[in-house]
């Protein structure tokens, strides 16, 4: 046989096999760049998210802060305004309730919108668990505004006694009223809740004193039987509840406060140490929630790259 016949059919599965590692090796390394590449994208992806998460949170958690902090002086500017403006004040006294829905819907407008806002983008980002403390914060909000709607008929009438106390040329009266109203309120009656304090000074006093409505058809039978149980606690209630009808009564002649903000007053010591118990602070359940979602989205987005993860 023809010596370079030999050679081409000896060297040729030398070649072939030559040319599929070399093939081999090119599929290997198309495949390494690609993977290289696909890791490097990832790890963008990963960063732009990681980055828009938290944004929102930052966001989230200043919408808070400034609701939280604004709620206070917002309370503050309402009480001036009813307690200045001669009309609200007449609305306060005919129809507090209407009062009350009015007070309800400008307390947060701006800082709620912008809460909305901030909320949305994190119910976006998630994760689902910090979603779900985002909620908490927004629930706070909406009580904490509720709560100054409740207590807010209250809060004008004690701004409207304290100027009224404090005034330069404030009758002792007005002093006498002031200490008559604490003592009511610090009279101790262990046995019974607020709402029983109100329902015995009502029973016991009706009809001469209008300011404390008669129970309810079918309570005047608990009220007599919280007086046979606790005679000496109800004794010490109706002493000093007469005791602030006769000075209020006099701070309401004189014209320093109206009937209507000397109801609202007394009804509120008859109640007891309740308020003083549990301080008013609707901003206060705002901060708790802003903290618990802020620990939570510090520990989320301090985790480890290989805890990380887009929901």
């Amino acid at each position: 046989m023809d010596p370079g016949i030999i050679a081409a059919i000896i060297t040729t599965p030398t070649a072939v096999l030559a040319a599929a590692a070399a093939y081999a090796a090119g599929r290997v390394q198309g495949r390494g760049a690609r993977d290289a590449a696909t890791t490097a994208a990832r790890s963008v992806f990963e960063e732009q998210a990681r980055e828009a998460q938290r944004s929102a949170y930052v966001s989230l958690i200043g919408t808070a802060h400034a609701a939280g902090e604004r709620l206070e002086a917002v309370l503050e500017e309402a009480i001036d305004a009813v307690s200045e403006d001669s009309d609200a004040m007449l609305l306060y006294g005919v129809d507090p309730q209407r009062l009350r829905n009015d007070v309800r819907m400008n307390f947060l407008p701006t800082e709620r919108a912008a809460f909305s806002t901030a909320l949305a983008r994190v119910e976006l980002e998630g994760p689902k668990h910090l979603i779900l403390l985002a909620r908490r914060i927004g629930t706070a909000i909406r009580k904490a505004e509720d709560d100054c709607s409740k207590e807010f008929r209250f809060l004008v009438a004690r701004h409207q006694f304290d100027k009224a106390i404090y005034a330069t040329d404030a009758p002792f009266e007005a002093r006498k009223a002031s200490r008559a109203l604490g003592n009511l309120t610090s009279v101790q009656t262990p046995s019974l809740t607020p709402s029983q304090r109100v329902t015995c000074v009502s029973f016991l006093l009706s009809p001469r004193d209008s300011d404390i409505s008669m129970p309810a058809r079918g309570r005047d039978e608990q009220a007599a039987s919280l007086q046979a149980a606790h005679p000496e606690e109800c004794e010490a209630l109706l002493l000093a509840y007469t005791e602030v009808v006769n000075h209020v009564g006099r701070v309401v002649t004189d014209g320093l406060i109206s009937q209507s903000v000397a109801r609202t007053l007394k009804l509120r010591a008859v109640r007891g140490r309740e308020a003083q118990l549990n301080p008013f602070n609707p901003w206060g359940q705002i901060h708790r929630a802003r903290v618990e979602f802020t620990d939570a989205a510090r520990d989320y987005l301090h985790a480890t790259p290989s805890a990380y993860s887009v929901q």
